[in-house]
């Protein structure tokens, strides 16, 4: 016979306790620390931080949380068990342990409750109060994907989601399945008779588009000590894309790796996966402030080849190198295609977890051998517009990109920037120099965190903390960028672009996104000055 954990357990704890409540104001409360677990079989849970204003839950975050004026209390990783809903008044108990990994708290629960709230009434706490204090461990500590590229859809809580119906746990393997849909429409605002005489008339080049479609599974196969992690996706339309990307509506193999732990913390992964070179690029691109990226000018989107990762000085500093060759899905052999090996190297300088305050340094570096002719052909940031900007081709014999990278975060805010060299020494009497930069600024509207991520000296989705569906409204983000592509190096004379964009993000829920990217282009080609406008709207939607 099943017995309902959290039933059983408050009816008695409430009735129990009431008479011992304390006078700690629930109307203004913070809980740091905290381990949420469902009332199920398996021993889930979710770290997280709990705000409670006026007997109502206002935020439930997996952020350590730190309000002026507000009494904080640190749950030690204890166990909350009831009704936590945003935007009802909060029913529930705290427990030392797990009572589904050990029934005898169940039994002896005076003893193993140590905090209790119902009504408005504080009937139990045995909690000290939290002076600013942490976990045990540091974010830099605590690094739950095993793989240097985290999964390409997932947001942070989905994988350790056991019960959700697209989630399969046996002995020998796990699977979850994921899916996401984006769809674009894109509005040329005006355009001045230079960019006509540059580029020809936007008007045919604007509607809209499916921007992709993706699908795919990740998992574990747990027949080895440590488990090794793989990830397996489909595309069409795909999200990252490269300076060559053509016609991609067809279905194409996108991703498919297979991450090897090795000792402590090293990973080696071998398949078709991304070079790891960009701090614009690692991240999955649903999830980066604007909807298309600087670092897709010189840099391919997917490689077949093989990386080794790790983390150092306490997971500060992250690493990686790779050799890839992608002769396996194209045309020639082995020599007939680019040899690429690629390094990355980033370190954390700044880090202060009470303030949520980081600064991070990197620097990433390409060097391509051999492969066909190179033709870089520029977008103006907009995934259905005609190239702006394009070199023609170029036979070379190596290709050498730099790529220093800066970035900073406090709290809601997150800036970053980004600058790329790339040096082709050609076949001809000339080798030629291009670049990029971008600079661009970001600021969660609704308050909530872009984490660091330690694995890859990255940072992670926004996690929303109260969605549309709980009655919040969801996560809104406004962000700004300045990007620089120039083409113009010796006999080579393709132009060069200033834009300045503006976009609008507002996640309503984890699985639905609406997006507004508005951009300024500024091209200086043929001895003209073109000046374009364009407006781009997206609806994301992600079955995860």
């Amino acid at each position: 016979m099943k017995i309902s954990i959290h039933a059983t357990l408050i009816l008695f704890l409430f009735y129990h306790y009431s008479i011992f409540a304390q006078k700690i104001d629930p109307n203004n409360l913070i809980i740091n620390n905290v381990r949420i677990i469902s009332n199920t079989s398996d021993t889930t849970y979710v770290e997280a931080s709990i705000f409670i204003k006026d007997n109502i839950v206002k935020l439930v975050s997996r952020e350590r949380l730190n309000l002026k004026d507000t009494y904080m209390l640190d749950a030690r990783g204890g166990y909350l068990l009831g009704h936590l809903v945003i935007n009802e008044s909060p029913r529930f108990v705290i427990l030392k342990q797990d009572p589904r990994k050990n029934f005898r708290v169940l039994i002896s629960f005076e003893s193993n409750t140590i905090f209790a709230i119902e009504g408005g009434i504080i009937h139990r706490n045995r909690l000290n109060k939290d002076y600013g204090t942490t976990n045990d461990k540091t974010p830099s500590e605590t690094i739950k994907w095993l793989a240097y590229q985290p999964p390409p859809v997932s947001l942070p809580l989905s994988y350790s989601n056991s019960k959700k119906w697209n989630y399969l746990d046996t002995k020998y393997f796990s699977t979850l399945f994921f899916s996401a849909l984006g769809l674009d429409r894109l509005y040329w605002l005006s355009q001045n008779n230079s960019s006509k005489d540059q580029i020809g008339n936007l008007n045919s080049n604007a509607g809209g588009t499916v921007r992709g479609f993706r699908l795919g599974l990740l998992g574990k196969i747990k027949t080895f000590k440590t488990p090794w992690s793989y990830t397996f996706f489909i595309a069409s339309n795909a999200y990252d894309k490269n300076f060559e990307s053509g016609n991609l509506k067809n279905f194409i193999l996108f991703d498919y790796r297979l991450d090897i732990p090795l000792f402590d913390k090293y990973t080696l992964s071998i398949g078709k996966q991304k070079e790891p070179i960009s701090f614009g690029r690692i991240p999955s691109s649903l999830f980066v402030p604007m909807q298309e990226r600087v670092s897709d000018a010189f840099l391919n989107s997917r490689n077949i080849g093989v990386q080794l990762s790790g983390n150092m000085l306490g997971n500060k500093m992250s690493w990686i190198i790779g050799a890839y060759n992608s002769w396996f899905e194209n045309s020639g052999n082995f020599s007939e295609n680019e040899t690429a090996f690629i390094s990355r190297l980033t370190g954390v300088v700044y880090d202060k977890t009470q303030y949520s305050t980081l600064v991070h340094i990197g620097l990433g570096n390409r060097f391509g051998l051999g492969g066909q002719d190179i033709n870089y052909r520029i977008k103006p940031e907009f995934q259905k517009s005609i190239p702006f900007l394009e070199t023609g081709l170029i036979k070379r014999d190596f290709v050498n990109l730099l790529a220093p990278e800066i970035s900073f975060l406090r709290g809601p805010f997150w800036f970053f920037s980004e600058y790329n060299w790339n040096y082709v020494n050609a076949t001809s009497d000339y080798n030629y120099s291009f670049n990029s930069f971008q600079i661009t600024g970001s600021w969660v509207l609704t308050g909530e965190h872009r984490s660091y991520n330690y694995r890859n000296g990255t940072v992670n989705p926004i996690e929303i903390s109260n969605m549309v569906t709980h009655g919040g409204w969801g996560a809104v983000e406004f962000a700004l960028r300045y990007s620089n592509y120039n083409l113009n190096s010796n006999d080579i004379k393709a132009g060069n672009m200033n834009i300045y964009s503006a976009g609008l993000n507002w996640w309503l829920t984890n699985q639905m996104m609406l997006s507004l990217n508005y951009r300024y282009i500024r091209t200086n080609a043929a001895n003209q000055l073109g000046i374009a406008n364009g407006l781009n709207t997206r609806i994301l939607l992600i079955l995860d």
